[in-house]
Formats: structure tokens, C-alpha cells, sequence
């Protein structure tokens, strides 16, 4: 090996180094290896919802705790048992497309209402729109479904640091 390249070696090693910690929260598995179950989280809140999104699949089964916006009429089940609603769990920026199956209870919802879900992940959910476009989300059976206010869905506040180093709150 020439000198060159064993210089360069070198220094991949360090930057790799110190980069480790980052690699292993990435959960990148050796070839043809399943992720770990101890490496999902358990609840998905709106802290973490964006890693559900990413891939809903991967984690069948977890929890999830977040509320969001309904923006489709919901759809009665054929059974009668049941309906879906189709929601944005981050309404303010009309993303974390959700849609929740709930067995009846008298609940009324409908289009522009505020729910808070409380369910299990069942995968990607992916169907067409009016335009036809193919839209992709989460899909998760809710246990409890309840009708809230905007508050409850409101984004995460942010701490924003000032040029005076004075810190104030603002919303994501």
C-alpha cells in the first residue's frame, strides 16, 4: 500500500472515529441482518413521529400517542363495525399523513376536526388522491380515538437563541 493511501486510511479512520456514535444511532445493521427489536421505540409521540414516517413499516406493532388534523371525510367501514379518517399529525405544515381505523363508539368526527389517537402501527398505508396521485402515509388501528382542540396538535416549541445571548420560545 502506498503511503499516500495509508495517510488517507489514516484519516478515514479518525473521521469515522468520530463519527461512531452517530453510526450506531443510525442502526445501520451488517448485511442481510433484521433490525433489532429493542432498538424501536416503544411510543410514538410527536417528539418521534418524523422516524415513523420515514418508514412505517419497519415498526409494526409500536405505540403511538399524537394528535392531529383530520382533512378527509371518514369512511365507513363496509362491517358498519368500523371507520377510517385520514388526519395530518403535523397539520401546521400538512405532513404525517395518518390514516386511523377505530371501531365505533359515538364518536362524530369529521373534516377539519382535531383528534388525539392513541393506537398500534400497522405499516404504510398508500392509496390515490382525486388527482390521482399516489400518497403514502402511516396506517394505525386506534384504541382510543377522542375529538380535541388545536392546541393539541400544536408543533413543538423551539428555544431560539438571540445574538445577546437571551433565549425566548417560539414554535416550530
Amino acid at each position: 500500500m502506498s503511503r499516500r493511501r495509508r495517510a488517507s486510511m489514516a484519516t478515514l479512520g479518525v473521521l469515522l472515529a468520530g463519527i461512531a456514535p452517530v453510526v450506531s444511532l443510525l442502526e445501520v445493521p451488517a448485511a442481510g441482518a433484521a433490525f433489532a427489536d429493542t432498538a424501536k421505540p416503544r411510543t410514538f409521540t410527536r417528539e418521534n413521529y418524523a422516524v415513523l414516517v420515514s418508514n412505517p413499516d419497519r415498526y409494526k406493532g409500536a405505540r403511538v400517542d399524537i394528535a392531529g388534523k383530520i382533512f378527509a371525510p371518514p369512511q365507513v367501514a363496509p362491517s358498519k363495525r368500523g371507520s377510517t379518517v385520514q388526519a395530518y399529525m403535523d397539520p401546521k405544515n400538512s405532513t404525517w399523513n395518518t390514516v386511523v381505523g377505530y371501531a365505533h363508539s359515538g364518536l362524530r368526527v369529521g373534516q377539519g376536526d382535531y383528534i388525539r389517537v392513541v393506537g398500534t402501527v400497522r405499516g404504510k398505508a398508500t392509496s390515490k388522491n382525486a388527482s390521482g396521485v399516489t400518497v403514502n402515509g402511516v396506517a394505525v388501528t386506534a384504541s382510543s380515538v377522542e375529538k380535541t382542540d388545536a392546541t393539541a396538535a400544536a408543533s413543538l416549541p423551539v428555544r431560539v437563541a438571540t445574538a445577546l445571548g437571551e433565549s425566548s420560545l417560539k414554535m416550530a
